[in-house]
């Protein structure tokens, strides 16, 4: 039976069809009246050539299905789907504006409203993968954006349920014999491939997506599909601000992360992008970059309302004016406690009940909580309150002080209005030290009910989840991990074990204790004493760890160290971006991933380098981190910055010989053996037991290799090998180990330790 599509004047069910507005692949659209509600709404209906396709039809009304499951600001609101002589058709919320697609036209967009945007299309994603929906065809063309400046997406039509994906058969997925469903541009490797998809690929459509809206070009620009196919698979597209010098690093940084090739590699959930895009779009990040007053970009952003060229500034301040974060959710800043004991060392306390009022906080699923990292800069500052709110985005305020006598607890806390600097709730807890966990779960719970926030019986319980009920061993623990910084001081190294032997002695099941203590085993092994006990204590740790919690990241990173100072850099790699996905702003784990990448053969400089740039971003002191970054720019020939980024090392920490290493390890690449040997005679006397290490002994032996000593060369060479090391790959890569290959001596050295 042939099918029409209805007329100009014709009434549909109860809609009246106004006027035609376009049409695409999967539908024509319409302009209709509801006569019963008296509403405009807009009514797709199938194309007369797939009407008569099952497949089609199949597609079509999973298109409702799937959206109708999904009421969110950012997702056009589906009100019917109905029949009409046998066509089906859709009735959905009539939107006027125009599709991002017609907005780029080649052209890139400002990026406050790439970072608006961008919130507000991660904040649809969130939405739809927490009901187990994948859209399967983010890309400009679906986006919407409304005349007022809000982000729509459109076409849920090849939109997947994840809890039935594994149960789907042939006839049931939505890929045609040779076709793959989706948008070919704005696939991801996994579904170019033809394979099963999950959320992430949304998150790769989306970086495409953003990719677009920064430059005016997609990531790959091949028009034959062929082609185009063999780029998304195998070639990294070129980084967005070499076509758009304007795009702020972070922002770079964010398109190609989501834009990495395996899905493991790309942010694990679209809360993790909406997090970073917020970031971006607080208003008092905006003078760093652009070097414009606050004045000025208040302006501006009134001039740009008024002109609707920017509206990601407008949603922001609306959403600030009323208290809420994304999707009226009210905003919350933990403000650092400030340590007011007699004993200026129990900082690490204060700073341990931060985190932890951060952390619990965090698990409540209707607060927006700023990241323990975007506050740490307040800690002991004189600001003022609202300028904090403001500078931070959020409608309220935690501040508080802690001042610990022996067994004694006094904590006080005060949640603030930032707006009108009204106090909400206060409290004063006197405790002993036994009940400081209560006085963190009810510090928590308090202010969700200030905040008038219900909490399911889920989030009350991830509330009052404790990793130890022992007072004493989560104190050991925060001391332990105060000392872990200092790796290659064998002092702060015996302090932090005692620490975290003692935390578990009290505790045998602490997991977090059992990953602090797993790494400093690991630590011990790779620099300073290379007996195979540290290393099988080492895994044995960190696996008892992510035995008792799976969900620990800090145990993923002590696993992924271990299998990297056992050389397997690539799978430690995988490790640390596993906890990565976990915990996006876990800045050891970012950190350990910079190391892996810039030791695995060859090195992924620029991903080393993106790596160590954002564990510095989440802990701006963290000096382990310059050096990891100094290796990244070491390994793309920009001395001057390597050497830079050692130095700054040492100046947050003058004590950290490692850094040392680092300057070494340029002059060697430079050929400057006399001046790579020095700062190696430096780093021994500032830390005698620094040259028993494995990697140490092979920078000797490095260097005397290329200045002609052979003798050194291979005495040096020895010894790494007997306390360790096994980075063969490394070692056949390193050029100046070129006058010693054909040498009997060392030959036989990588017979006897190659196996």
């Amino acid at each position: 039976m042939r099918v029409h599509l209805p007329v100009i004047g014709q009434t549909v069910s109860h809609y009246r069809i106004v006027e035609k507005l376009g049409g695409g692949g999967m539908g024509v659209v319409y302009k209709a009246e509801d006569t019963r509600l008296g509403r405009q709404v807009a009514l797709k209906f199938l194309p007369e050539e797939f009407a008569q396709d099952r497949e089609a039809v199949e597609r079509f009304q999973r298109e409702a299905r799937a959206a109708s499951a999904l009421n969110h600001p950012h997702i056009c609101t589906i009100h019917d789907i109905d029949e009409h002589n046998g066509q089906p058709f859709i009735a959905m919320e009539l939107l006027e504006g125009q599709t991002l697609k017609h907005r780029l036209v080649g052209r890139p967009l400002a990026t406050p409203q790439i970072a608006t945007l961008g919130i507000q299309i991660a904040e649809a994603l969130e939405a739809a993968h927490a009901k187990g929906i994948i859209h399967r065809d983010i890309k400009p063309a679906n986006i919407f954006v409304t005349e007022d400046g809000r982000a729509k997406v459109l076409d849920f039509g090849l939109a997947k349920l994840v809890r039935t994906a594994d149960e789907a058969t042939a006839t049931e997925t939505l890929t045609r014999a040779g076709t793959t469903a989706g948008t070919l541009p704005y696939m991801p490797p996994e579904q170019v491939r033809g394979e099963k998809v999950d959320a992430r690929a949304d998150l790769y459509a989306l970086g495409a997506l953003l990719y677009e809206a920064a430059t005016g070009q997609r990531p790959f620009a091949e028009e034959l599909a062929p082609r185009l196919m063999d780029d998304i698979l195998h070639k990294p597209p070129r980084p967005p601000r070499q076509l758009n010098p304007e795009i702020p690093v972070e922002l770079e940084r964010l398109i190609l992360r989501c834009l990495q090739k395996p899905p493991d590699q790309r942010y694990q959930s679209a809360r993790a992008v909406r997090l970073e895009l917020e970031k971006m779009a607080v208003p008092a990040a905006a003078p760093s970059r652009a070097g414009v007053s606050r004045r000025g970009v208040l302006t501006v952003a009134a001039l740009l309302i008024f002109s609707a060229a920017v509206v990601g500034t407008l949603v922001w301040y609306q959403r600030r004016s009323a208290g809420g974060g994304p999707a009226g959710k009210p905003s919350v800043a933990v403000l650092p406690f400030q340590n007011l004991s007699a004993e200026p060392e129990n900082e690490y306390f204060s700073d341990g009940i931060t985190e932890e009022i951060i952390s619990k906080l965090s698990r409540i699923e209707s607060l927006q909580v700023a990241s323990r990292t975007s506050v740490v800069r307040y800690k002991g500052t004189q600001k003022d309150i609202k300028e904090i709110g403001q500078e931070l985005g959020v409608r309220y305020l935690l501040e508080g002080s802690v001042r610990r006598a022996g067994e004694r607890v006094r904590i006080t806390a005060q949640l603030i209005d930032s707006g009108s600097g009204f106090h909400l709730w206060s409290q004063d807890f006197d405790r002993e030290l036994k009940d400081v966990f209560a006085v963190q779960e009810e510090t928590a719970l308090k202010i969700a009910e200030a905040l008038n926030v219900r909490l399911s019986p889920a989030e009350q319980q991830a509330v009052r989840r404790r990793y130890t009920e022992n007072p004493q061993a989560y104190d050991a623990y925060l001391r332990g991990r105060a000392l872990m910084p200092y790796s290659d001081l064998p002092d702060k190294l015996e302090a932090a074990r005692a620490q975290f032997e003692e935390a578990l002695r009290l505790d045998p099941e602490y997991a977090p204790a059992l990953a602090g203590l797993s790494s400093l085993e690991a630590l011990y092994y790779r620099n300073l004493d290379p007996t195979e006990e540290h290393l099988r204590r080492a895994e044995q740790l960190a696996r008892h760890a992510l035995a008792l919690d799976p969900q620990l990241a800090d145990a993923h990173v002590a696993i992924g160290f271990v299998y990297g100072i056992q050389y397997d850099y690539v799978r430690a790699a995988q490790t640390f971006r596993h906890a990565i996905g976990l915990e996006p702003e876990n800045a050891l784990a970012w950190a350990r991933l910079s190391w892996a990448l810039g030791y695995q053969q060859p090195p992924d400089a620029q991903g080393a380098e993106e790596a160590a740039r954002e564990a510095i971003r989440l802990q701006p002191g963290y000096f382990t981190a310059y050096y990891y970054l100094g290796r990244a720019l070491l390994f793309q020939e920009r001395y001057d910055e390597a050497i830079a980024a050692f130095e700054h090392a040492l100046q947050l920490n003058p004590g950290y010989s490692i850094a040392l290493l680092g300057l070494a390890q340029v002059y060697l690449t430079q050929r400057d053996y006399d001046r790579a040997l020095a700062e190696m005679e430096k780093m021994s006397v500032q830390m005698r037991e620094a040259r028993q290490g494995a990697i140490v002994r092979y920078t000797y032996s490095s260097i005397y290799a290329g200045r002609g000593d052979k003798q050194k060369a291979l005495a040096e060479l020895g010894k790494a090998l007997a306390s360790g090391y096994r980075d063969f790959a490394a070692l056949d890569a390193n050029p100046h180990f070129a006058s010693l290959r054909a040498d009997p001596r060392f030959q036989e050295l990588l017979r006897r330790y190659r196996k």
